[in-house]
């Protein structure tokens, strides 16, 4: 055979026919790598089957199944070493012996099977250069010798190999020969030789598990008695039956404490090949990595087993059932129950150089120590022993164990873990090159455990003078140590260095924030601009009475205050746009009593718990809900590391509504990531109210109630469960998450089955609200805490949010850009000393405050915190805590990195903005059936006026409020206008025209307030001023539409809650919903009816009171009346269009599609541009002396 020619294989296992596969045996075993091979015991062969040549035993098939290209595979299930045994096979032609694989002789089949079936898997403990491998003497009974000769001059060295592996073309040349020589040629390929020597240790192994005799998953509850007692027989080779001791099996996993109902339905096992499913890839691929790259593993052989701590990866096949490699390793079985508790995706178990380097250096003399703080923002938990694994802080992903002297890191997908374990590894690297000198600042605990040391050795040296300096580590000199009151460890302020001493007087002028006195002043400006137009009012009606002497149009008067209110937002605007474009604006990058520009001082040392408040509905879990919880975990992982802890509570709404199968995906996401959840019953369930119009607020008081009855039944058990101890046991966490579990149980039996809940619903010191569709920044755990911890008066701190836009149409950039705007205005606001608003989401609550603010609801008489007789729950518990003398704290040091989503629709605009209108009548005004009994000022607007709240806020605040009644009385005083101007009805001078306040509306909102935003992000330096600059232009016809649109449907909610008619919303729509026309124009009409039809008939309306069919003395002829009702009319009637992003989804949307969806909106503007022309020139056509009566035609 020449030397590119192919060495036929001496032996080809038969094949073997195909029949109906027999169903498995109810067992509990995972699906297997050989689903139908009798020796695991999972089915019967067919009688009638051929026997294998090999294991002597009948043959299996499987289903027939095809290629990608079509071609039939293989049904034959033949032992593992007569293909590819592993990936590293697969990957490599030919071995460095130049064996190829598959070749070998039928006479080698019997022991090589019996080699097999005999070996047991051990890890080496031979030297780690060698890639941890014993000598060949060791491997002896547990290995074939297969002898082959090289031919050349002189004797040839036999050389031994794995079974499996026989000769392939003898290698051309002479042997060369020399103890220096070979010696030299040794060293020169000791890589290849280590890694050939772990694909032939790990291929010879994966042979050995794929046959049967070694099950891949093993239970992390089941014991040895009930795993004995699942077992198959054991398995003949021929005329000999297996002994027990070779025959090794191990218990089956189980699901673990959660019923999360249906299993995963996507079988993850194949049926022919190479026995390996998606989880054995990407172990042995992760196993490999860490053995062959990272040195993090040892090697499994067939050889001697070892005494050290084991190592290797498990990985998550479903709930509760975990696979381990290397597989049927007893002493990983630990390792395996601790991380099936944990439930994360995937856990690796690392020894390394650098873990063994940081174990003995720091963490071993410090047995106090309970994490190893690396730098300012990461700390690794410290565990005792393997099995408090389970408890461990899941979303710190790695944890160093003591009793093995390990690292455990996890990931909740198993592409990360590997660049997890990396990063942090980097990480260790240059806290150990950093030297203990520097690592010990962050180190604390090693300070006092060095302290103790010396302590005892000083004792010990009694005879000796007692030593003023104290030796740490390493014989580093540390600084004295003193206990402040509260018994914490700190250095003497005489023994610090001056630059601590700097950072110490540094902090002390952080917690001295001012407060602002620049909104003062322009609020009072506003004030007595609101007063200067009032008093020219005055002015005319006191004129009117010195020429005509009628003292009743005085009665006007009692309009005064209606129009101060609706006057007080655009007076605000004016002013301060001027001060934008001329005030200061250094306080932005300050910080103040209300405002945060700059981020706290971070405190380090044990942060307080934190627990993320997530009010949810039937939001997509895809879509919406898991990409929010990914967000989160991302800033939990960073918060943990910097030492706090973090709780997800996610109050669904929703889940008791869903489908069981819905509700049971739910679960056990909500399970696999370590997530609380509470749900109550539906409306209307079994009794249960769910109360309000906006079930926003009951939904976080439900939760908020069970994690508070929790909270009483704990403190009644906890003695109790202390009594029942020993005297001198030390209660501690296991202790008091077993007290919880069963106050938990209790609470819920409480319920009655109605409420659901698993998980830590426990409530920490700070809450973290958020929507189903946020995102937040990294980094953002740490400095709330930090700013509560400095502010004890701070009840809220509101965070500046972003955008995160999912449909990027028009509609959406709209919006986007508006809201923007808004929360940079908001910012400049509060740093110029306003009050701080809460908008209800990505705002960081104290716990105390809120339970300071609970009131018994007398409809149910439960405590409750939220008002869930408000739709402005967020307006509500603002004002209530400002009125408990607490503070609200607007932040911007994010950088707006918390990010909402916003509305995608027209129609959810609508929705939102009523739900505001609504919410701000419900503070002011009671009902107007309740009026004659109660007063129309609500108690709580009485308490907002006469509470210590800055009076100049309350101006402001009521200057938003009376924003959305100006909106709403727009359309009701054009169309009046119309009518009184048009048809020159006699009214006072008191009276001012539509005209000139349309006039003013687009001068101060459409001129001055834009050019004042501009110039203020340029005087701000914000990023991209000339692009935002362009956009504030742009968006001017788009805002124009929106909220002159608006007036009609604002209106409706305003009356709606004063007659008493029960308005309500629907949800908001968090995903992309594709539409076209046809489908639209029934919504458009549905939504949008009432506005449509009035203003549908304005239109004619218009045409004939403007045209000759009108009688002259009754014909509109005045361009100053017509614009101001165009524009409404105009307004109305295009809003459901005009901002629809799929109203021209069809055939011209095709046409529009490469210039983009805004050219739509543009388009769409022509219709307005040609009827305002068009009307404009027939007004200016009848605008001629046959108006006055003096052309000749005029009477005709």
């Amino acid at each position: 055979m020449g030397v590119f020619g192919k060495a036929k294989p001496a032996y080809s296992p038969p094949e073997l026919p195909t029949h109906d596969p027999v169903p498995a045996r109810a067992t509990q075993r995972r699906v297997s790598l050989f689903p139908s091979l009798a020796s695991i015991g999972l089915s019967e062969p067919d009688p009638n089957a051929p026997i294998d040549p090999v294991t002597r035993g009948r043959t299996f098939s499987g289903e027939q199944q095809r290629g990608i290209n079509g071609r039939k595979l293989s049904q034959a299930i033949v032992p593992a070493w007569h293909r590819k045994a592993s990936l590293a096979v697969a990957r490599r032609d030919t071995n460095p012996v130049n064996l190829r694989l598959g070749e070998t002789t039928a006479n080698n089949q019997d022991g090589m099977n019996k080699a097999f079936y005999k070996s047991k898997l051990t890890i080496d403990d031979g030297s780690s250069e060698e890639g941890g491998f014993t000598s060949d003497e060791d491997l002896a009974p547990s290995r074939l010798s297969v002898t082959r000769r090289i031919k050349g001059k002189g004797k040839a060295k036999a050389l031994d190999t794995l079974p499996g592996w026989d000769a392939a073309p003898p290698l051309k040349g002479r042997l060369k020969k020399g103890k220096g020589k070979d010696k030299k040629s040794k060293h020169k390929h000791r890589s290849k030789r280590v890694m050939r020597r772990l694909d032939e240790n790990l291929d010879a192994y994966n042979a050995y598990a794929q046959n049967g005799l070694v099950p891949l998953t093993r239970s992390a509850n089941t014991t040895r008695d009930e795993a004995a007692a699942m077992n198959p027989p054991p398995m003949s080779i021929g005329n000999t039956i297996l002994e027990e001791d070779e025959y090794m099996v191990k218990s089956i996993s189980q699901p673990m404490s959660l019923n999360t109902g249906a299993q995963d339905e996507q079988p993850r096992a194949v049926l022919v090949g190479d026995g390996f499913d998606a989880l054995d890839v990407m172990a042995d691929h992760i196993f490999r990595t860490g053995v062959q790259k990272k040195k993090w593993f040892k090697a499994p052989r067939m050889g001697v087993r070892r005494n050290d701590a084991a190592t290797g990866v498990t990985i998550r096949a479903r709930t509760g059932l975990y696979r381990t490699f290397p597989v049927d390793y007893e002493a990983l079985k630990p390792f395996e129950e601790a991380v099936s508790r944990l439930n994360p995706e995937v856990a690796i178990k690392i020894k390394s150089d650098i873990v063994n380097t940081i174990m003995e250096t720091y963490i071993n003399p410090s047995p106090s120590m309970t994490e190893l703080v690396i730098d300012e923002n990461t700390r690794i938990q410290i565990l005792d022993t393997i099995e408090l694994l389970a408890r461990a802080r899941k979303h710190q992903y790695a944890a160093f164990v003591r009793s093995e002297q390990v690292l455990v890191v996890w990931a909740d997908a198993v592409e990360n873990v590997i660049p997890a374990a990396e990063a942090l590894e980097e990480s260790l690297i240059q806290f150990v090159w950093q030297g203990p000198e520097v690592n010990v600042k962050f180190n604390l605990v090693m300070l006092q455990d060095a302290k103790d040391r010396e302590e005892m050795k000083e004792q010990e040296r009694r005879d000796s003078q007692n030593s003023n300096e104290k030796y740490g580590i390493n014989g580093v000199v540390l600084p004295e140590l003193t206990a402040d009151d509260k018994g914490s460890i700190k250095t003497k302020e005489e023994d610090m260095d001056p630059e601590d001493i700097a950072k110490r007087a540094m902090q002390r002028y952080w917690r001295e924030r001012p407060v602002m006195l620049i909104a003062p002043f322009s609020d009072g400006v506003a004030i007595m601009l609101c007063l200067a137009l009032i008093s020219l009012g005055l002015r005319i009606l006191i004129k009117e009475y010195i020429l005509d002497g009628q003292p009743m149009r005085f009665v006007l008067m009692i309009f005064s205050p209606a129009l101060c209110c609706i006057a007080s937002f655009a007076a605000m605007c004016v002013v301060g746009s001027i001060w934008q474009i001329f005030g200061p604006v250094r306080q932005v990058t300050q910080k103040s009593k209300y405002f945060s520009g700059i981020a706290p001082k971070r405190h380090m040392g044990d942060l307080a718990h934190v627990t993320v408040q997530l009010p949810v509905y039937k939001e997509s879990l895809e879509e919406v809900i898991m990409p929010t919880v990914e967000s989160l975990k991302v800033a939990i992982t960073t918060y943990e590391r910097q030492g706090g802890s973090v709780g997800i509570l996610i109050c669904d709404d929703g889940l008791q509504l869903l489908s069981k199968a819905e509700a049971d995906k739910r679960r056990r996401f909500y399970f696999d990531n370590n997530i609380a959840y509470v749900a109550r019953p539906g409306h209307n369930v079994d009794g249960f109210i769910r109360k309000g119009r906006f079930k926003k607020a009951g939904n976080m008081n439900y939760a908020a109630d069970l994690s508070l009855r929790v909270e009483e039944i704990m403190d009644d058990m906890r003695p109790l469960a202390q009594e029942k101890k020993d005297p001198e046991h030390f209660w501690n966490e296991l202790d008091e998450n077993d007290v919880y579990d069963a106050a938990l149980a209790q609470a819920l039996e409480e319920k009655q089955g109605k409420a659901w809940a698993a998980g830590n619903i426990r409530i920490g010191e700070v809450i973290l609200i958020v929507d189903s569709d946020t995102r937040v920044p990294e980094d953002c755990f740490a400095d709330a805490v930090s700013e509560m911890k400095e502010s004890p008066e701070v009840a809220i701190i509101q965070h500046m949010s972003g955008v995160m836009q999912v449909a990027n149409h028009f509609f959406e950039n709209g919006i986007a850009h508006f809201t923007r705007s808004i929360q940079h205005a908001i910012s400049y606001c509060t740093a110029s000393g306003e009050v701080a608003p809460f908008v209800g989401h990505n705002a960081f609550l104290r716990w105390s405050a809120l339970q300071e603010c609970m009131s018994v609801d007398p409809d149910d008489g439960i405590n409750k915190i939220w008002s869930e007789d408000h739709v402005s729950e967020d307006f509500q518990i603002a004002v209530t805590l400002q009125i408990k003398g607490y503070t609200v704290r607007w932040a911007t040091y994010t950088g707006g990195a918390f990010e909402e989503g916003v509305s995608l629709t027209c129609d959810d605009e609508i929705n939102r903005w009523q739900k505001y209108a609504f919410g701000c009548s419900e503070l002011l005004f009671h009902p107007l059936k309740r009026w004659i009994f109660k007063g129309p000022i609500t108690p709580l607007f009485n308490q907002f006026m006469w509470s210590s709240i800055p009076i100049h806020s309350k101006f402001t605040i009521c200057g938003y409020i009376f924003s959305y009644y100006a909106i709403s009385i727009a359309w009701v005083l054009s169309v009046a206008n119309y009518f009184i101007e048009g048809f020159a009805l006699p009214v006072d001078g008191y009276y001012l025209p539509s005209w000139k306040v349309t006039l003013v509306c687009i001068i101060l909102f459409t001129g001055l307030c834009n050019v004042a935003f501009i110039t203020l992000r340029y005087r701000l330096k914000i990023p991209n001023c000339g692009q935002l600059a362009f956009d504030q232009i742009k968006w001017i016809p788009y805002f124009s539409i929106f909220f002159t649109g608006m007036s009609m449907p604002m209106s409706a909610a305003l009356v709606s809650h004063l007659v008493g008619y029960n308005m309500t919303w629907s949800t908001t729509v968090k995903t992309v919903e594709k539409s076209n026309f046809f489908l639209q124009l029934p919504i458009i009409w549905r939504r949008f009816w009432p506005q449509l039809s009035f203003f549908g008939l304005c239109v004619p309306m218009m045409i004939i009171t403007s045209s000759s069919l009108m009688p002259a003395g009754y014909r509109v002829s005045s361009i100053e009346v017509y614009v101001p009702m165009g524009i409404i009319t105009a307004s109305h009637l295009l809003y459901p269009f005009a901002l629809n992003p799929w109203f021209l989804s069809f055939s011209i949307a095709f046409i529009l599609y490469p210039l983009d969806l805004e050219m739509s909106f543009v388009l769409l503007l022509i219709p307005i541009l040609v009827h305002s022309v068009v009307t404009i020139l027939l007004v200016s056509s009848q605008n001629t002396p046959a108006m006055s009566g003096n052309h000749p035609e005029a009477e005709a």
